[in-house]
C-alpha cells in the first residue's frame, strides 16, 4: 500500500470512530488507572457521547500520558498531570 494509500486509511477509521461526535467532559484520568498502565503521568481525557475518551500518549506504544495541544491562544495546552499533583491534603480539623 502507498503513503497516500496508508494515511487515507487511518484517515478512514478516524472519520468512523470519531467525526460527528460530541464532545461531553474533559477529566483527567484516575490515578489506579494511570498505575495500572505503568506511567507516572495523568492524561487529560475527551469523553464523547459515544463513551469513547481520546487521550495522548508520549508514543505510539502507549509509554506514558502526554499533553493535549490545542489552538487556542488562552489555553495552549491541557498538560499531562503528575499522579502526586492535585491530590487533596487534609485539612487540620479532618485529621482527628
Amino acid at each position: 500500500m502507498s503513503v497516500v494509500g496508508i494515511e487515507q486509511s487511518w484517515i478512514a477509521r478516524a472519520n468512523a470512530l470519531i467525526a460527528g461526535r460530541r464532545v461531553v467532559e474533559v477529566i483527567y484520568g484516575h490515578r489506579d488507572q494511570t498505575r495500572a498502565l505503568g506511567w507516572s503521568l495523568r492524561p487529560p481525557l475527551l469523553i464523547l457521547d459515544s463513551g469513547l475518551a481520546l487521550y495522548a500518549a508520549s508514543d505510539p506504544e502507549g509509554n506514558d500520558a502526554g499533553a493535549l495541544m490545542t489552538t487556542s491562544a488562552r489555553l495552549p495546552v491541557l498538560p499531562s498531570l503528575r499522579l502526586e499533583e492535585f491530590i487533596p491534603r487534609p485539612r487540620r480539623d479532618d485529621r482527628g
